[in-house]
């Protein structure tokens, strides 16, 4: 027999564990001495504390061990207390392919928003800009409320499954100076679709028109700050070159990523002015 310090010792487990697994009833000591309340263990508890051990190696609770290691413990009792761990293993494999995968996805895109990036402002670009159809609202709102406006499209995409949350958001700004200072704004807001769908409350499908020339600047951009500089840039820029703007038509703001996407307070984005004239070949 041996005292509760050599036990520790010999099994390599605290006197405290030791304690809680007697208070579990998963390894109780062989005696103890009723005057002093020592505990004793013997060369069984040993064995007791490899049986214990493997078990957790398999990833078992102390609540799932606990019957394994009862009298009525039998083999058919052993094989449905692993079938289940084997199942929960299943479950956080699938669960974890599943995280691989996101993960993978959410760096491809990195990737492919990394790509699209410019040394600085100054990067303005020609493009063609080929129409396409979206659920839209356009609204007269206090800035503050954008994010309102923004939700209340998406809400519309996603309940009828005509497209993706993930999908870029874009901002037409209908202010004669774009996405300016004002703390009241002209703006339209809109998700890509792939094609007509019927419209909900305030939100039109429209066919967001293609440019034959387009000036472009991709930038990071928080969409809820009061003021981003990219589009007097842009125009700025158009007009130093020649260009003039196509009349009518607003500053489109595309955001290349999702807002699952972001990290920190700014998104990737692109800031389009459309001109007149088209694109030399």
């Amino acid at each position: 027999m041996f005292k509760i310090s050599a036990f520790a010792k010999m099994s390599g487990i605290s006197i405290k564990t030791l304690r809680y697994y007697d208070e579990l009833g998963i390894l109780k000591p062989s005696a103890v001495d009723e005057s002093s309340g020592y505990r004793y263990y013997s060369a069984d508890n040993l064995l007791t504390v490899e049986r214990i051990r493997a078990f957790k190696e398999l990833g078992l609770t102390l609540e799932q061990i606990a019957p394994l290691l009862q009298e009525e413990g039998t083999p058919d009792t052993a094989a449905g207390t692993l079938a289940m761990k084997r199942a929960d293993l299943e479950t956080a494999i699938q669960e974890a392919q599943r995280q691989l995968e996101e993960i993978d996805r959410r760096m491809q895109r990195l990737e492919q928003v990394g790509a699209a990036a410019v040394d600085g402002p100054e990067a303005v670009t020609l493009r063609e800009l080929q129409p396409h159809w979206a659920a839209s609202v356009r609204d007269t709102i206090p800035r503050q409320d954008l994010c309102l406006l923004v939700n209340e499209v998406r809400d519309y995409v996603m309940a009828g499954g005509c497209g993706t949350a993930d999908g870029p958001l874009i901002l037409l700004w209908h202010d004669a100076g774009g996405n300016g200072e004002r703390e009241v704004i002209d703006i339209e807001v809109a998700f890509p679709l792939e094609e007509p769908t019927p419209e909900r409350g305030r939100v039109r499908i429209v066919e967001l028109p293609g440019y034959e020339t387009a000036a472009s600047l991709i930038h990071d951009c928080n969409p809820y700050a009061a003021h981003c500089p990219a589009a007097a840039h842009v125009m700025a820029w158009a007009a130093s070159q020649g260009y003039e703007p196509l009349p009518g038509e607003p500053v489109r703001e595309v955001y290349i990523a999702a807002e699952r996407d972001m990290y920190g307070k700014f998104r990737r984005s692109e800031v389009i002015l459309p001109l007149r004239g088209t694109l030399s070949p």
